[in-house]
């Protein structure tokens, strides 16, 4: 979760690349990038859903950065 605030902090009041943060973070740029994208989205949302408990804000926030290895393929070890 502290991750998502820091990423915020950097672009917008910064102003660093994405790439300069994901450096800085030690993190891959696609993760900046769709921290971006979500706070785009809890921004267009309408104010009076924003204090809701289920409000794309209150998710944000409670969503730390979740990595998907579902797509990812197995390693194949040198001996098979």
């Amino acid at each position: 979760m502290e991750t998502n605030h820091k990423i915020i902090l950097l672009y917008y009041r910064e102003g660093l690349s994405q790439r300069k943060i994901a450096k800085q973070l030690h993190i891959h740029r696609r993760t900046v990038r769709e921290r971006l994208a979500e706070y785009e989205l809890f921004k267009s949302s309408p104010l009076s859903d924003q204090d809701k408990p289920s409000s794309l804000l209150n998710q944000y926030l409670r969503t730390g950065s979740v990595y998907n290895s579902a797509n990812r393929s197995k390693r194949r070890l040198n001996d098979e």
